[in-house]
């Protein structure tokens, strides 16, 4: 979100990112969400019962949300997936707005769902919409906004191919292996 006061070129994550995978014959979506947002359950709910076929992890989740989610007919996991398994999984992800969600689905060739809960996930959530490949919706969202969003992004051709485009972008422009990049700029400046 800090690209137009950047003076430096971006060395990129210092995790690794996906390659950019192929689209999911099921239209299903992927949710990282942090329990304790007043939004979480009923936004999961909501986009269950509108027939959204998904799996999600929720950072703090309890027990009983977990099974209210299972009830409604998703899939919970109770310890994080690796990113890029859960990605090539989806059409599309759900999450609060972090920096690395959002570069990871960028790569990975993934529409975004971003539901901000402060003003980094808010800038996140700005930029990657103003690239055509995301919505973001800030805190407490009309469901029906999130369930419209979601389909939009899981059956919309055009979300699917900017998000394509972005993906092979990133990995001609090289913004991945951030980590080996880092190390060789402090090697050059401890010469």
């Amino acid at each position: 979100p800090y690209r137009d006061h950047r003076r430096e070129a971006v060395v990129g994550p210092i995790e690794d990112l996906p390659g950019r995978l192929s689209w999911p014959e099921r239209p299903r979506f992927f949710a990282y969400l942090v329990s304790g947002i007043a939004s979480t359950e009923p936004g999961l709910l909501a986009l269950a019962q509108a027939g959204f076929s998904g799996e999600a992890y929720i950072r703090g989740a309890e027990e009983g949300l977990k099974t209210r989610l299972r009830a409604a007919g998703l899939t919970v996991h109770d310890a994080p997936v690796p990113l890029a398994e859960a990605l090539s999984r989806c059409r599309a992800v759900v999450h609060q707005g972090g920096l690395m969600t959002s570069m990871a689905a960028l790569a990975a060739g993934r529409p975004q769902m971003l539901l901000p809960t402060h003003l980094e996930h808010m800038l996140n959530g700005i930029n990657v919409h103003s690239l055509g490949a995301a919505h973001y919706l800030a805190a407490e969202y009309p469901v029906a906004d999130l369930i419209e969003g979601v389909r939009q992004l899981l059956h919309e051709p055009k979300f699917r191919d900017r998000a394509n485009d972005l993906a092979n972008h990133y990995h001609r422009v090289g913004l991945t292996n951030g980590l080996a990049k880092s190390v060789e700029i402090c090697r050059k400046h401890l010469n």
